[in-house]
């Protein structure tokens, strides 16, 4: 155990890429590129790619989060683009939340980035970074391209999408109405998590005091 966050993310990708990369490899990559991208999408893509690539070099914490959320918005307007319009909004406004919770972090973080103490260590982590960002755009391309029929459970849900659920957004009808509970129990979910964490929040600020949040 280092301590070391970004190490530890570096062995959970390289696992991740590891063991179903090598399952993709074996199996010949049966994958096509698709033909029908635009010269918008090509252009919002190669924006999104160099602020990524950005992202590597920047030393100060408050530029890294405003370029990454320019990849989130870069995302939400490929959505756009493709013609999924609730899935822009959505990357908006959680790319949005995102952004102000960092910017709320960052008060408490230094300005700048903490040197890398082995000269290779930036090399490296540019490295992981690449293989795991060709390993998800494979796997994505390979998922895409691997049914080879109409589900049957897919075509229940647009006949009755309509006439039972009342909507033309399948997901929406799905996410609301077809599988409620579901979307009750992680809305739930996340509910307990935000409350653990203003817990938590709470009992540091009363730890720093010397008193307790009940006491004040």
């Amino acid at each position: 155990q280092t301590g070391s966050l970004p190490a530890y993310l570096g062995v959970i990708f390289l696992t991740a890429v590891v063991l179903p990369g090598w399952a993709l490899v074996a199996n010949g990559l049966p994958f096509a590129l698709p033909l029908d991208t635009t010269a918008l999408q090509l252009t919002v893509a190669s924006q999104v790619a160099a602020v990524g690539l950005a992202l590597a070099v920047v030393r100060r914490r408050f530029v890294a989060v405003l370029l990454l959320g320019a990849v989130g918005y870069g995302v939400a307007v490929l959505f756009l683009v493709q013609g999924a319009p609730d899935l822009a909004l959505t990357q908006i406004l959680v790319e949005t939340l995102t952004l102000v919770i960092f910017v709320l972090v960052l008060r408490h973080l230094p300005e700048r980035f903490e040197p890398v103490r082995w000269r290779a260590g930036n090399g490296v982590r540019a490295l992981i970074s690449v293989v795991v960002g060709m390993f998800v755009a494979g796997f994505a391309l390979i998922a895409s391209q691997e049914r080879a029929g109409t589900s049957a459970t897919s075509s229940e849900y647009l006949e009755r999408s309509v006439p039972e659920g009342g909507g033309q957004n399948v997901v929406n009808v799905i996410l609301t109405d077809f599988r409620a509970l579901d979307t009750l129990g992680e809305i739930a979910v996340l509910c307990v998590a935000a409350m653990g964490i203003a817990s938590l929040v709470l009992a540091g600020r009363g730890g720093e005091s010397g008193k307790l949040p009940d006491e004040q």
